[in-house]
């Protein structure tokens, strides 16, 4: 595959993980708060969706994990290099998708609760957030590279067929 496909690969692969575990975060927050409504999982999803784009754009994070991959002299491709890959994305995503969803949830919160503890509202919520981030994470990036890798060859299939009818 040639190097400007596999960057877009790499792309497409960054978007669907931030927007599915924003997805699940804009949820879970909300949802275990017991205050659950479509304005605050869309507001909560919109910001979150956001980060984790500019986390994508702004971090090479298969330059990060595969390098620790590397320095554990573990290979990226088999079970443990994947469990240590999901590990790192989850660190790279999760505390500061967390922290944005836990903190307008807790202004949200407050209006209800003055005495509620930012504290305890955090470090529980953040606890589930990692671990289902990196569920998703596990599960379904292989998922998403295999789509991605469709549709960059289906793309690169009909760019090819389009230059050859041009010519």
């Amino acid at each position: 595959m040639k190097k400007e496909n596999m960057r877009t690969v790499g792309i497409l692969v960054s978007i669907f993980m931030g927007l599915s575990i924003s997805l699940v975060m804009s949820i879970l927050g909300p949802l275990r708060s017991g205050h659950i409504t479509v304005p605050a999982v869309l507001v909560s999803f919109l910001c979150s969706s956001i980060i984790s784009i500019l986390i994508s754009v702004l971090i090479p994070i298969k330059k990060i994990t595969d390098g620790a991959c590397n320095c554990m002299h573990l290979s990226p491709e088999g079970i443990p290099g994947k469990l240590i890959s999901a590990f790192i994305s989850d660190l790279l995503f999760t505390p500061l998708i967390s922290f944005l969803m836990i903190f307008m949830n807790y202004k949200r919160a407050r209006m209800v609760d003055p005495n509620l503890s930012f504290g305890r509202m955090f470090f529980g919520n953040f606890i589930i957030s990692f671990i289902a981030a990196y569920f998703i994470i596990l599960v379904f990036l292989p998922l998403f590279i295999k789509g991605a890798i469709a549709i960059v060859n289906a793309t690169s299939v009909h760019n090819e067929e389009e230059e050859g009818e041009v010519k």
